[in-house]
């Protein structure tokens, strides 16, 4: 069965696991739709409202992050009891193109890890190298212009937007 990320992300050994051995994969994954201009489709959400469900992203990357909980109270790198929290490690996916279709990012970043973890779960039972026979696997999603091969849209719970930016001259479509 295809495991469910949000039933597993409570498990402390799920979390070790994925910075240990599925963040290569994923990283490799997305590093393979870097550059190209696809066509989304299959990871948009509802009814595409633009002339073109085409995209490229520039940059796709998954990569390690540490950081310091925010404090509830007490100021920074203090808990509710006022100790000092602890540094907590999660994956930062980081997604840079020329535009994005609707609910696209939260639905490429569910599929990404769904792979992720059924190509090192298969990789496991045959004894192959996961990056070997898994890096293409998004890209064949995307490919497919299929929305029944995509995951349902991450939550949006530990997502943050970091910002945009629009080249002057760029045209609406591209900006959109």
């Amino acid at each position: 069965s295809v495991p469910n990320p949000e039933e597993l992300l409570g498990s402390d050994d799920y979390i070790q696991g994925l910075f240990d051995h599925h963040l290569p994969l994923l990283n490799a994954m997305l590093q393979e739709l870097e550059g190209i201009e696809l066509d989304y489709y299959s990871l948009s959400y509802g009814k595409v409202e633009t002339t073109t469900s085409l995209c490229t992203l520039h940059r796709a990357r998954a990569s390690l992050v540490e950081f310091t909980p925010p404090s509830t109270s007490g100021g920074p790198g203090t808990n509710s009891e006022g100790t000092t929290s602890t540094r907590r490690r999660a994956i930062c996916i980081e997604l840079v193109g020329n535009r994005f279709l609707r609910r696209m990012v939260r639905i490429l970043v569910a599929t990404a890890v769904r792979e992720a973890l059924c190509t090192f779960r298969e990789s496991q039972r045959d004894g192959t190298d996961p990056i070997d026979i898994g890096a293409t696997k998004l890209l064949s999603i995307v490919a497919s212009k299929e929305r029944r091969s995509s995951a349902k849209a991450s939550p949006p719970n530990g997502l943050m937007f970091v910002g945009a930016e629009f080249r002057s001259g760029a045209s609406s479509e591209e900006v959109s």
